[in-house]
């Protein structure tokens, strides 16, 4: 079944987690969302009335008030998601960035967790990933 593109942040948003509670795959027709376990799980349906706000999350929050993902903000104001898909993103994006061979004062171009672009050097891109990634470590090891 093809959900909507937002869908798992609206099922982060009522509460499901991500990798725990499912898993979301890109389709050509929006997401494919694989259940992990055998717990009640909404409807495609629900997921659309949470995701409109006519009907209120478990919570009794609506999803626009619950819209903004858990970020880590840069000493630059980047605010950068920090849910598992998005650090392996970055991790990626690193790792591809340093065997190109840049250097240092290149250009490169990083989206935040609201799909803005950001420009910055690749000095100074490595010094917001090692701030992000000392982040992302800390939460893992707090939770």
């Amino acid at each position: 079944m093809a959900y909507q593109d937002n869908t798992p942040t609206i099922l982060e948003a009522a509460g499901y987690k991500v990798l725990t509670d499912f898993e979301a795959s890109k389709v050509d027709d929006g997401i494919l969302i694989t259940w992990l376990h055998a717990d009640p799980q909404p409807s495609e349906a629900q997921v659309v009335a949470w995701g409109d706000d006519s009907q209120a999350l478990p919570s009794g929050k609506t999803y626009t008030q619950s819209q903004e993902p858990e970020h880590y903000e840069t000493s630059t104001g980047i605010k950068m998601a920090t849910d598992l898909q998005s650090q392996a993103a970055f991790s990626n994006m690193m790792t591809l960035l340093n065997e190109a061979g840049m250097a240092d004062t290149e250009m490169v171009m990083i989206k935040d967790c609201f799909g803005t672009s950001h420009g910055m050097t690749l000095a100074e891109f490595r010094t917001q990933a090692v701030a992000f990634g000392l982040h992302c470590y800390s939460q893992f090891h707090s939770s």
